[in-house]
């Protein structure tokens, strides 16, 4: 392993899960890090509408929540694009 560099494991829910199936995560947040060294970092990706709630549950977990994807531009008329910054 690099030096000062530390693994990451990470999963993406894609176009799967509502909000009602958000407290799964806290399960996946309490359960996952189980069979991982304390070196390595775990973030679970969920969609845009998604992460605001999903950061909330996961905060009390030691896996971070993210967003799955991003446009390149910060604005712009790209009908159903999100950007990084409105991330």
């Amino acid at each position: 392993m690099t030096p000062g560099i530390r693994p990451l494991v990470a999963g993406n829910w894609k176009m799967n899960g509502t909000s009602a199936s958000l407290n799964e995560l806290r399960m996946i947040g309490n359960g996952f890090m189980s069979g991982l060294d304390a070196e390595t970092e775990a973030l679970v990706c969920v969609p845009a509408t998604l992460l605001s709630h999903a950061a909330e549950i996961l905060s009390r977990t030691p896996v971070r929540a993210g967003g799955e994807d991003c446009h390149p531009k910060e604005s712009g008329a790209y009908t159903g694009r999100i950007s990084a910054e409105m991330l």
